[in-house]
């Protein structure tokens, strides 16, 4: 079981790390305000140089990251506690959001505000509530 929840926490540490990533290729392409990034981060979300790049790796991360939450939901018998369990949940769910916010962006870019740039928002809001409730419900129940 240790070994089960080591590598779920791994998937979920490299799937967060990359939708980051994509979400600030995203933001440099459009023209946004990147954070403080560093070396390696902005070396990396750099490497993304296109829409196309973006959009490609933005769907990627978000299937993976969806996958990645039902692998956890899979093993909820496996977590030492539920706070642990709730912890993961939110992370799949964090790099759900991003990487969908990445893909808005560049479909704004592309397409304009249309009515599926307004879909994929409301995804980004609907997964950010969900983060958020799974973290919420994790620190009341503390460990």
């Amino acid at each position: 079981m240790d070994m089960i929840i080591a590598e779920l926490h791994e998937s979920s540490r490299q799937i967060v790390s990359r939708a980051h990533i994509v979400l600030w290729a995203a933001m440099r392409i459009v023209g946004e305000a990147l954070p403080m990034l560093s070396t390696d981060d902005r070396t990396a979300s750099e490497a993304l140089t296109t829409p196309a790049d973006v959009l490609k790796e933005a769907q990627a991360i978000r299937g993976e990251a969806l996958q990645l939450k039902s692998r956890v939901k899979d093993n909820v018998l496996s977590y030492p506690t539920q706070a642990s369990f709730l912890r993961r949940l939110s992370r799949a769910c964090e790099a759900t959001q991003l990487s969908i916010r990445a893909e808005a962006h560049m479909t704004k870019l592309i397409e304009g505000e249309t009515a599926h740039y307004r879909a994929l928002m409301s995804l980004v809001i609907a997964f950010r509530m969900e983060q958020d409730a799974h973290m919420d419900k994790a620190d009341a129940l503390g460990v």
